[in-house]
């Protein structure tokens, strides 16, 4: 069974190029770059400037909805750049939204193969990213349209089966030793299961950040987060997830310094948000053959590893 199941619609290059020249004479439209897919949308670069995003599955409409009525209440709140969505429209029937936005200059992460020494560099701009975002009032949040994640990103009935299902094919691809991995779920599901996860304060959330949406700058320094699709109001561990994967055990009590105090439950939920999502981006790394990714999603798990 494939982990990368085909979409439900495709937008080819040439006709999103002729649908933006369309909709947007301002934008020259002289050349499209296919920038990346992901699995609710595909990316097109236009002209060398211009960022527009297409909607490639029914699931990423919402998402991608409430991406364009939350992230542009965001402006001038946070300490680095990220999209200004100031194109949106809709294509196809029935009409699923796309949005366009100038390029937000910088290198992904994933692509750099950072040392762990540059990764405890980045510590305190993710600390201070992380706050930014976690200090929104929550009822402002909602009033722009942020809600709860459709698809219950913390709940323990079906996420460790999943988990599980990608570790046996990690497993099987020789691509890393999973047993440490193994043990961790089971103590993270025990512990989770035994806390009360609801008496946690909620708080507006990013909900994907991983490696390939933090963009560095030319000295390794933290200048942008990009692809907020999954922008919700749920539990901090979310977000915290990144801790976990993105930087090594050693910088942990240098983030919670920065950061400020996190509960244990919280704490566990992040580690629990980092295997899961990171076991699914090694799968997805895998099938599709992103190297980069599947090299820096192999990292994560050896960070999670560590600790288990």
């Amino acid at each position: 069974m494939s982990f990368y199941p085909p979409a439900e619609r495709e937008l080819f290059a040439h006709d999103a190029l002729a649908l933006v020249a369309r909709r947007f004479p301002e934008i020259p439209g002289e050349r499209i770059e296919h920038l990346g897919t992901g699995f609710d949308n595909v990316a097109y670069l236009i002209d060398g400037e211009w960022v527009f995003r297409f909607c490639r599955r029914e699931l990423g409409v919402r998402f991608l909805e409430t991406e364009l009525a939350v992230v542009p209440r965001l402006a001038g709140r946070l300490p680095v750049a990220i999209p200004n969505l100031q194109f949106s429209g809709t294509w196809g029937e029935p009409p699923w939204p796309f949005a366009g936005h100038r390029i937000v200059r910088g290198r992904s992460a994933c692509t750099l193969a950072l040392s762990d020494g540059q990764r405890l560099d980045l510590v305190p701009a993710i600390a201070e990213f992380l706050s930014a975002v976690h200090a929104i009032p929550v009822d402002e949040a909602r009033s722009w349209g942020a809600g709860p994640h459709p698809m219950r990103r913390i709940e323990l009935e079906q996420r460790p089966r999943r988990i599980r299902e990608h570790l046996a094919r990690i497993a099987e691809r020789r691509l890393l030793d999973v047993e440490p991995l193994g043990r961790l779920l089971d103590a993270l599901v025990e512990q989770l299961r035994a806390c009360d996860l609801a008496s946690e304060p909620l708080v507006l959330l990013h909900g994907d950040l991983y490696s390939r949406h933090l963009l560095l700058d030319e000295d390794l320094g933290l200048c942008g987060v990009i692809d907020w699709g999954d922008v919700h109001v749920g539990n901090v561990g979310i977000d915290l997830s990144l801790v976990h994967a993105f930087l090594p055990p050693s910088a942990h009590e240098r983030f919670l310094a920065a950061y400020g105090p996190v509960s244990d439950r919280v704490w566990a939920c992040a580690r629990f948000h980092a295997l899961a999502h990171e076991t699914a981006v090694v799968m997805f790394a895998d099938e599709v053959g992103d190297g980069d990714l599947l090299r820096e999603g192999l990292v994560s798990l050896g960070h999670l590893r560590v600790m288990a």
